[in-house]
This record gives structure tokens, C-alpha cells and sequence, in this order.
């Protein structure tokens, strides 16, 4: 399952880790935690949105192979 991100949001996060990354190497910790909060803040909806559609699509083949069991399809 790959992540659909559009390449302006992927190239905006990609720049935040890495000032993130700069600043945790030379051990500034709490001044690298806002680059990583700027990253999961844009990226959690568009993750929850594509999890939610994984789901309900799981959800959707689970019913249908149950519903069959319950109705099976007369064969002629």
C-alpha cells in the first residue's frame, strides 16, 4: 500500500525532516520537534482518508464473501 501525496506536499515535508534531521544532529532537540509536527500535521488527514478507504474497501470484500456463504446462488 503506497501513499498518493501530491509532489508540492511531499517536497514541502521532505524539506521540514531535513532542517529537522540538520537540527537533531547537532543535538537541538527541541528546536527540530516543530519541523516534525509541521510534517505529521499535514500528512495525518490525507493518511486517515486513504486508511479509511483501505478499510471500508476490506470491509466491502469481507461482507460480500459472508453474504454469499449465507446466500449462495442457485446453479441451474
Amino acid at each position: 500500500m503506497g501513499l498518493d501525496i501530491d509532489p508540492k506536499l511531499k517536497s514541502e515535508c521532505e524539506e521540514a525532516l531535513k532542517d529537522g534531521d540538520s537540527l537533531m544532529n547537532i543535538g537541538k532537540l527541541k528546536e527540530a520537534l516543530p519541523y516534525y509536527e509541521k510534517v505529521m500535521d499535514k500528512l495525518t488527514f490525507k493518511l486517515k482518508l486513504q486508511l479509511r478507504q483501505k478499510v471500508l474497501d476490506c470491509s466491502y470484500i469481507h461482507l460480500h464473501r459472508f453474504a454469499r456463504q449465507l446466500f449462495p446462488i442457485a446453479k441451474a
